[in-house]
């Protein structure tokens, strides 16, 4: 049986898939929560048992759409966010030294060793509010010559302006916190238009 309290949470996700991506959304969140393991084919084997190439299916070629579960996530946990709460935006490396083939894998500045390391560049926004973190979003950012269609081309700025943008559509936030990177004018203009108080 799945977790009876995890199942109520996810619950509002269902509209986001169709049953049988919601039976795979279902097994991989509880799995997630529950298991130690990282591995699909683990996973496959909890709760439900299935075949891993129905997991796999469900990651790399079913057609739900992040955006809409991102939105919809969103939805959900803003009843967790309290008023005068604090936005934060940051962004990490998550590596990958052995994942040459990897989707939008790539060679970032890595601070922690003074070179270039292959990896995932993450930018993350989230919230702290009620002495717990909430996450908003995480989008992989990509050099733009790494990218097939150069329009799709964000820099680590503009993505995080429109993090700003989506965070502050829940007008319970009192201020803005990021490392010092970010303390630029596109940053802090942004903050500037959206809220009045910032730091």
């Amino acid at each position: 049986l799945y977790p009876r309290e995890l199942i109520q949470i996810i619950k509002p996700f269902e509209t986001v898939f169709t049953k049988p991506q919601f039976n795979n959304f279902k097994q991989s969140i509880s799995c997630i929560a529950t298991s130690s393991s990282t591995t699909i084919d683990c996973w496959s084997q909890l709760f439900a048992p299935k075949h891993q190439t129905s997991l796999d299916r469900f990651f790399i070629q079913s057609p739900w759409d992040l955006n809409k579960l991102k939105a919809k996530f969103n939805l959900v946990s803003s009843k967790f966010i309290s008023p005068y709460s604090i936005a934060i935006i940051d962004d990490t490396l998550s590596h990958k030294p052995f994942a040459t083939k990897m989707e939008m894998i790539g060679s970032h500045h890595d601070h922690l060793n003074g070179g270039y390391s292959l990896s995932h560049s993450i930018v993350t926004s989230g919230y702290f509010s009620n002495d717990l973190f909430l996450p908003h979003n995480l989008v992989v950012y990509q050099k733009k010559e790494d990218i097939v269609d150069k329009s799709c081309f964000k820099t680590k700025n503009e993505i995080a302006k429109q993090m700003i943008d989506s965070i502050s559509k829940q007008k319970k936030i009192f201020c803005f916190v990021f490392d010092s990177w970010y303390s630029n004018k596109q940053i802090i203009n942004k903050i500037k238009s959206r809220i009045v108080i910032y730091f």
